[in-house]
């Protein structure tokens, strides 16, 4: 049965067009600094048994969808993120790796023209 899930989304597009021809370009920066998220969060993520750490979904970016993701898959996730009121102190792993990445994909857009 699946549970919640943390999941970080981009809701701020500041490429409102892309041309075609820079579309892989984009995909390949978005690949790459969502990976660089992914390795910032990681050394954040609450480890007992290592599940939370080790169980994501990730799915890369391509021409056709600038879309990435990456989803801690464990149902608790979602309660060491967020923290709980029994006293689960909020780690907010997912949103300091995301932030700490957001210079790379500036980066990454810039060397393909956006």
């Amino acid at each position: 049965m699946a549970g919640p899930s943390v999941r970080v989304i981009v809701v701020s597009n500041r490429v409102p067009t892309v041309t075609p021809r820079m579309r892989q370009g984009a995909a390949a920066a978005l690949n790459a600094s969502g990976m660089a998220m992914i390795g910032y969060a990681d050394p954040l993520t609450p480890v007992d048994t290592g599940l939370l750490k080790g169980n994501k979904t990730i799915k890369n970016a391509s021409a056709g969808s600038l879309t990435f993701s990456c989803t801690w898959n464990q149902f608790y996730g979602v309660y060491q993120h967020e923290g709980t009121s029994r006293g689960v102190p909020a780690t907010k792993f997912a949103e300091k790796g995301s932030n700490r990445a957001q210079p790379n994909l500036i980066a990454g857009l810039k060397a393909v023209g956006g």
